[in-house]
């Protein structure tokens, strides 16, 4: 189903990836930055969703961060992913802000990824006041992309991400969420959707790489995400992919490298 700019304002600026909220059931917005158990929705509505790649960011242009988007956009576009959505001031707070508890009233088993999958909601945009980011999207494909570019302004909220990841992939690669899922005739019935986390093979010169993938095949409740950052010049730069399914192709992965190598590529050296 092709998709208009219109129709591509809902699924780009789902922050909050990747803040991309876990809220599992009756469901809000996601990104790539953690796995919503329900249908998306757009938390975040007022970003600009045009025909071509826009102007990055919500700082203004000329900055560092809103620059590097802006070379990651346009070699996403060399991909066909030519609908954008720029991320305004309301759109990168949004993204600053604490998105509550995201697991309220569902079980994770084992137990001890509960944690984690908590704190696996991360956007750059935590990391200080210079951020910048644009969500891609591409005519007929279900997959949604971001590029998102921050200054690295708190050092130890970056490595404690870093560190999730690492615990995601090494120690919870497979989870069980047990949810209440809406029935087929009303109501909540539940649910068990299985979650499993690992590191992608990549050359790219990259941080940190995560591919998560929930309920495979599930009509309403399938979804996966990859998400690579890299570092650069004081800078962190996250590039994520988002949708129902095809995102472990490795067509994505390489797509993902060149679009974050483009963007660390225009900005300053070390």
């Amino acid at each position: 189903m092709k998709r208009s700019d219109v129709d591509a304002r809902r699924p780009l600026l789902a922050a909050g990836a990747l803040a991309l909220a876990l809220t599992l059931g009756a469901c809000s917005g996601n990104d790539a930055g953690a796995p919503d158990a329900g249908a998306s929705s757009d938390p975040h509505g007022s970003g600009q969703a045009t025909g071509a790649p826009a102007d990055p960011g919500g700082e203004a242009p000329g900055t560092e961060a809103a620059t590097a988007v802006q070379a990651g956009i346009a070699r996403a576009a060399g991909y066909n992913f030519t609908l954008s959505a720029v991320a305004g001031e309301a759109e990168l707070e949004a993204l600053r802000s604490d998105p509550g508890d995201a697991l309220d009233g569902v079980v994770v088993l084992p137990a001890a990824c509960r944690e984690p999958l908590e704190k696996l909601n991360f956007s750059p945009a935590v990391l200080g006041a210079e951020a910048a980011r644009t969500d891609f999207a591409a005519e007929g494909v279900d997959v949604t992309g971001s590029v998102e570019v921050a200054r690295i302004g708190d050092r130890g909220a970056l490595d404690a991400y870093y560190g999730t990841v690492d615990t995601l992939v090494q120690e919870c690669s497979s989870t069980t969420l047990n949810i209440q899922e809406e029935g087929a005739g009303g109501g909540v019935v539940p649910a068990t959707v299985p979650l499993s986390s690992s590191r992608p093979e990549t050359d790219a010169d990259v941080a940190s790489a995560l591919f998560w993938s929930r309920a495979p095949g599930h009509a309403s409740l399938a979804q996966q995400a990859l998400v690579l950052v890299g570092e650069r010049g004081g800078h962190v730069a996250m590039v994520s992919f988002i949708g129902p399914a095809g995102v472990e192709d490795a067509n994505f992965t390489a797509m993902a490298e060149a679009i974050l190598e483009e963007t660390l590529d225009a900005l300053p050296g070390d």
